[in-house]
């Protein structure tokens, strides 16, 4: 086990976990009885387990959750590692998770990424972008 991660690194780690936990508080997802409809490759699935896994273990967290989802609204959602150090409860898909303002950053990061490659500018109203 690394006893530092580099700054780069916890940079992007903490950009996907920003992310991650953003995608599991968004509203609509899908209910459990529609994430069946979501059909992975079983080897794909079975992959990404292992690469969280991977993940888990190589940089020292405690655990984790990864929801990727499609543009209908269906779900998939693998688990690792542990939810509570103390009792050794592992992490599940039904946790909540307490985040505060953790997605402002990810949010304004992601705009700035945004207007750096031209797709929007920061003058124009919110309006031309987001309906409503």
């Amino acid at each position: 086990m690394k006893d530092h991660i580099p700054l780069k690194t916890r940079f992007w780690l903490i950009q996907a976990a920003c992310l991650i936990l953003f995608l599991l508080a968004a509203p609509g997802w899908a209910k459990e009885n529609e994430l069946s409809v979501w059909r992975v490759d079983p080897s794909m699935g079975q992959r990404v387990q292992e690469a969280l896994d991977t993940a888990v273990a190589e940089y020292n967290v405690p655990g984790a959750i990864l929801a990727l989802g499609d543009m209908n609204g269906n779900t998939r959602i693998w688990t690792s590692g542990l939810a509570d150090l103390e009792t050794g409860k592992s992490m599940s898909r039904d946790l909540y998770f307490l985040i505060g303002s953790v997605t402002k950053s990810y949010t304004a990061t992601m705009v700035l990424q945004l207007v750096d490659d031209g797709l929007i500018k920061l003058d124009e109203p919110i309006g031309k972008y987001l309906p409503g």
